[in-house]
């Protein structure tokens, strides 16, 4: 089996236009999805990524740190790390993200690195 990483995108300020509830349902669904992963032999590792980072530069061969950066419009939000026979399989595996239902997007990354 290959790995292949699905990189979760989104606007953060996208997640507080839900209400309580609705948050919850979609906490629920992700927790479900992961579930299936994990029953399935899939998921080797994920989590969520909050939306305060630092960006590293180089600039006249010194490395400058800026942020954080909370006004990004959009942000990573999450991984996984699946395994899959191929990336189009990956990528059918990915449809059933969460993400995809409130207005999130992935990317379906292939991670030639076996452990």
């Amino acid at each position: 089996m290959n790995q292949y990483m699905i990189v979760l995108h989104g606007k953060p300020s996208d997640w507080k236009k839900h209400s309580d509830q609705e948050q919850t349902n979609l906490i629920n669904r992700y927790m479900a999805w992961v579930e299936k992963l994990k029953t399935e032999g899939r998921l080797k590792k994920g989590s969520e990524l909050h939306p305060t980072h630092r960006d590293l530069k180089t600039i006249n061969n010194r490395i400058v740190v800026d942020g954080p950066f909370p006004e990004t419009k959009e942000v990573l939000t999450g991984f996984f790390i699946i395994t899959a026979e191929s990336l189009e399989e990956a990528v059918e595996i990915s449809k059933g993200c969460p993400a995809l239902s409130h207005g999130d997007w992935v990317q379906v990354y292939d991670m030639p690195y076996r452990e």
